[in-house]
């Protein structure tokens, strides 16, 4: 295990349920962020991006964690009640 696996690791534990799902499912949820690096994982849950696969999709969108905490809707991007293109749209205004 990589010292960046370690953080991320500690980072889910902190976090918790709104993270993992349960403190058995860390190891799932720690494959979800693998991409990130411990920064990118701490900053997407703090904008509420609880899951780490709809995390990477905002990333690879080009919007930041920084980005979709200033529309308050990362909890309902990662709840998949809200589309990748009404936060492109939503973070366009925000600029």
């Amino acid at each position: 295990m990589n010292n960046q696996t370690a953080e991320k690791r500690v980072i889910l534990k902190m976090a918790g349920d709104f993270a993992t799902g349960g403190i058995d499912r860390i190891e799932d949820s720690l494959n979800l962020w693998e991409w990130a690096t411990p920064e990118e994982c701490q900053d997407y849950l703090d904008a509420r991006v609880w899951d780490g696969e709809r995390a990477k999709e905002l990333a690879e969108a080009g919007i930041s964690a920084e980005k979709i905490s200033e529309t308050g809707k990362g909890y309902d991007f990662a709840n998949n009640d809200i589309s990748i293109e009404k936060i492109k749209d939503l973070t366009t205004k925000h600029k």
